[in-house]
């Protein structure tokens, strides 16, 4: 877990540096399997036009019999995409976007007690596939997700909203050298 941490802390401030679309945002997550609910942040890093990267971190507190916090990164591939600015028209007024989801995440079982399924240990790594759909342009996207953990076989949904950071103005120095 530490290593998976460590990689996130120490390649997502590069990769923010060098990528200009950069946005953060937040979610509510349901596991349908498991009947649970949790919130999320993540924040979203531009490698091309078509592939994203997104580090996330959900926690799932313990209202139900699982307590789990998990930490990974999804790779989003965008088949459609919102228009992008000519000038002062736009090619097109999609506000929709569209992209499959693939990713990797540890999960820990904060709670862990032992259960039918012999996968399900108190430290998982889980491969995840997906779907998402976006709304919006600029500053502000609605997202929705549908994902599948690969190990457990379980479908969850996320709700959420993004905040473009990259298209705003740089903040002042207050501290001038």
């Amino acid at each position: 877990m530490k290593y998976l941490l460590l990689a996130l802390v120490y390649v997502t401030p590069i990769i923010a540096h060098s990528q200009s679309k950069t946005s953060a945002g937040l979610a509510g997550t349901y596991n349908a399997a498991l009947q649970t609910f949790g919130i999320g942040i993540r924040a979203q890093f531009s490698l091309n036009q078509k592939f994203y990267i997104s580090p996330q971190m959900k926690y799932i507190p313990p209202i139900k019999d699982f307590h789990e916090v998990t930490m990974g990164i999804n790779t989003h591939y965008y088949l459609i995409k919102p228009s992008t600015p000519l000038g002062n028209r736009y090619q097109h007024r999609n506000l929709i976007a569209l992209y499959l989801i693939g990713g990797v995440h540890y999960n820990r079982w904060i709670n862990y007690a032992p259960t039918i399924n012999p996968k399900a240990k108190q430290n998982n790594i889980l491969p995840e596939v997906g779907a998402g759909l976006e709304l919006g342009r600029n500053y502000f996207k609605i997202f929705t997700e549908a994902n599948h953990n690969t190990v457990w076989m379980e479908p969850s949904f996320e709700i959420g909203m993004q905040i473009n950071l990259s298209k705003r103005s740089k903040p002042k120095c207050f501290f001038p050298l």
